[in-house]
């Protein structure tokens, strides 16, 4: 690929043309990172609609790049709540079939530094999160997982990026550069909401987790 052409994708995935500064950041980031721009999933684009201005927004897949391309990373480990938040259901193939979030997740990345292991844990709310768009409409206990995740390697492996989940992404002013022809979606009002018992339902954490305290949630945003 020549540069005339790698200059070229970034303009369409941006759909504007891109002055030498911003060029220079979106390539700076990428380098430094090892993220592939023209990846789907790994960097977003995303434009100002006001005023022109761009910013490079993390995908989860750029995340999990970062992540597992870092040599202090050892693993990453997930525990859900057993309470779960019921949004009604959804029509799959003529069948109505219940849609259910944990109320919490919460993440533990292990590190390796100066020969010594260290876990931090990260725990994430589904009512702090959730947003009124596609992905959490269709996905919602995915998109807690992606927002998790990513809060961890954030802060655990300073990654000073805006990702998916942040409500830069979901401002009006703001369009991601290949926008999705998603179905109609059913619309839930969050604000009706109810937590139910996930006891009988299959869990994705045999071990019991439970409710964390006030004093425990922060708690867990420092170095295990």
């Amino acid at each position: 690929m020549t540069d005339d052409d790698f200059i070229s994708c970034l303009n369409q995935k941006a759909q504007k043309m891109l002055n030498m500064g911003e060029l220079m950041g979106i390539c700076g980031i990428c380098s430094k990172y090892m993220i592939n721009p023209l990846v789907d999933g790994e960097l977003h684009i995303m434009v100002n609609q006001r005023n022109g201005n761009v910013t490079p927004i993390l995908g989860v897949n750029g995340f999990h790049r970062i992540m597992s391309s870092d040599p202090r990373f050892r693993r990453l480990t997930f525990d859900y709540s057993q309470d779960y938040i019921n949004l009604g259901v959804i029509k799959v193939n003529g069948m109505e079939i219940p849609k259910v979030c944990p109320v919490w997740i919460r993440g533990n990345l292990t590190t390796v530094i100066d020969g010594k292991e260290f876990t931090s844990t990260r725990t994430e709310f589904f009512s702090d999160c959730v947003k009124q768009s596609n992905g959490w409409q269709q996905s919602p206990a995915r998109m807690l997982h992606h927002r998790c995740m990513a809060q961890l390697v954030r802060s655990v492996l300073g990654v000073p990026l805006s990702d998916e989940g942040s409500p830069i992404t979901e401002n009006p002013e703001y369009r991601q550069t290949r926008p999705q022809q998603l179905p109609p979606q059913p619309i839930v009002n969050f604000d009706e909401v109810e937590v139910v018992s996930a006891t009988g339902q299959p869990q994705p954490v045999p071990r019991q987790c439970q409710r964390p305290t006030e004093q425990q949630r922060h708690s867990m945003y420092m170095p295990g």
